[in-house]
């Protein structure tokens, strides 16, 4: 496919192709199947960690040690750019014992994945219009995330629902079953299935290390890497249709 050898950055450009996938598989009476992973992906998560910073500097124990620093941390500003919390917190210039930070961290890590906060999460401009018209278009919409059932299921279900993306039935959320199971051997493990049973996948996705992974072992599937934020354990790909933190496409 040449479309598929060189690097797209248009996000009307990658829809339109879409289109034709999901014309041609249905009618081979095969739907096309279009995974979308949640974090950075189809939704900004930065909010979310925001919210928690701010619910954390007020703890009560946490500030009868450190007050004059909670003071400070209620000023953070989490951007969409950060990977985590690392960043917001550093740009503050506080200085603290690094146990405190240490306590910080772990704290953010139990609230930001729960389902206490996924109300703050934001959909990229254009991300809910861009996979609503890719189902009335007649694509199988899923959601693949490393989000956990026990700890995020309900939370993540609520925010799809408030947000209006098309989620036909539970089935269309794959979540992990355990929280200690590794991202990518789960998202690589479903996607193989799926490609088993579907001539045209597409998977869109922000994070090098599962991106890579899918290549290497699932090759049927085609990715979108979303260039938005990612842990930086693996480099980027430069040779992948990326759309960045935009969806918006202009096919109105």
């Amino acid at each position: 496919m040449v479309w598929y050898t060189h690097c797209v950055r248009s996000p009307g450009e990658i829809f339109n192709h879409l289109l034709r996938e999901i014309a041609a598989a249905s009618e081979n009476t095969r739907p096309a199947r279009v995974a979308f992973d949640l974090d950075s992906t189809l939704f900004c998560v930065s909010h979310r960690s925001q919210e928690i910073l701010k619910v954390i500097s007020e703890d009560p124990e946490l500030r009868g040690e450190f007050q004059e620093i909670c003071e400070r941390l209620k000023a953070v500003r989490v951007l969409p750019t950060d990977w985590g919390i690392r960043a917001a917190v550093e740009r503050l210039g506080l200085r603290a014992p690094r146990h405190l930070f240490e306590r910080v961290r772990d704290m953010w890590a139990e609230k930001f994945f729960s389902n206490d906060y996924l109300h703050a999460d934001r959909p990229y401009p254009g991300a809910v219009e861009f996979v609503r018209e890719l189902a009335a278009a007649g694509a199988q919409i899923l959601y693949l995330t490393g989000r956990d059932t026990s700890r995020m299921g309900d939370g993540t279900r609520a925010s799809l629902r408030k947000w209006a993306f098309p989620l036909s039935d539970e089935s269309a959320l794959l979540m992990k079953p355990r929280a200690g199971d590794d991202d990518a051997a789960f998202k690589r493990d479903v996607l193989s299935d799926l490609a088993a049973k579907s001539e045209s996948v597409w998977f869109f996705e922000n994070e090098p290390v599962i991106v890579n992974l899918v290549r290497r072992e699932v090759p049927a599937v085609r990715i979108v890497f979303v260039d938005s934020v990612h842990s930086g354990r693996e480099p980027a790909p430069v040779d992948l249709p990326t759309i960045g933190m935009s969806y918006h496409h202009g096919s109105k």
